[in-house]
């Protein structure tokens, strides 16, 4: 026999009496039959629905403290130092370490192949070497007048157009030319069995660097430099590379112009000195 349900809300009636529990309405019989309408009819007790609890609010994810000192190795220090912790100092899944790994040396190796190919092509290396034995002395050289923006500024215009016609630019203008120009020491590099080098430019906003190669014998002259020192450089035109944005001269020899208002030592830049 199926349970007699409540004909005012459709819920179960108990089994012992007549008295819906959810709705309160009597369903007291008069007569032995189920009467059809209630006895005491009342409204139907519905609780009023109960508003949700807000949800508490949600943490701020902070990133893994891993992933923290990856992105920070790989932008501000150096790649390499971020791949060595990546494998010994993390405990990341051997696919996502291989992932990374390949996201890290794969532009690298693109890039820097991009790099060289981009230096050897659009680069004018001189015919002879960059040091010889019978090079003048600073005073003897057949100066010629021209000014390092000149020639910059010359070859950059050709190589917007053809490179070979720059090569034969290079060739017949400028290679082999002496000349004296002064700059400021940007960075330097002394070597003993190879020819050392200055790089040096002309004022701070300049695009271009002027290098300039050095016999190894001027090695501990050299040592004596500064970045920030003011030079006067003597060589000879040599080469010219479009990538680098570099004049070259070979057969480098300099003085040091002297500024009373640094604070210079007066035995490595005396004024007209000169380091040969």
């Amino acid at each position: 026999m199926s349970q007699r349900k409540c004909d005012n809300c459709g819920a179960p009636l108990p089994r012992d009496g007549y008295v819906c529990a959810y709705c309160n309405t009597d369903w007291t019989p008069d007569s032995p039959e189920f009467g059809k309408r209630p006895k005491t009819p009342a409204k139907p007790i519905v609780p009023p629905p109960q508003a949700k609890p807000a949800p508490p609010p949600r943490p701020k994810k902070k990133p893994p403290k891993d992933v923290v000192i990856f992105v920070v190795l790989l932008v501000f220090c150096c790649w390499p130092g971020a791949l060595v912790y990546l494998w010994a100092g993390t405990a990341w899944e051997r696919r996502v370490k291989w992932i990374l790994t390949a996201a890290v040396i794969v532009p690298m190796v693109v890039l820097f192949t991009w790099f060289l190919f981009d230096i050897n092509v659009n680069r004018i290396d001189g015919v002879g070497e960059k040091i010889t034995a019978d090079a003048p002395a600073m005073d003897d050289r057949a100066y010629v007048e021209l000014a390092p923006g000149s020639v910059y500024q010359r070859m950059i215009d050709v190589r917007e157009k053809e490179r070979e016609s720059q090569r034969k630019l290079w060739r017949e203008q400028f290679e082999g030319k002496w000349v004296q120009w002064i700059g400021v020491v940007e960075t330097r590099s002394t070597y003993s069995g190879i020819p050392s080098h200055v790089t040096i430019r002309v004022h701070n906003k300049a695009s271009f660097k002027i290098k300039v190669y050095f016999d190894p014998a001027h090695k501990a002259a050299l040592g004596k430099l500064r970045n920030g020192d003011t030079v006067q450089v003597s060589g000879r035109l040599w080469g010219f590379s479009c990538a680098l944005d570099e004049i070259e001269l070979a057969d480098g020899l300099f003085v040091v112009v002297v500024d009373e208002k640094k604070d210079v030592d007066p035995v490595a830049t005396k004024p007209g000195r000169q380091f040969t």
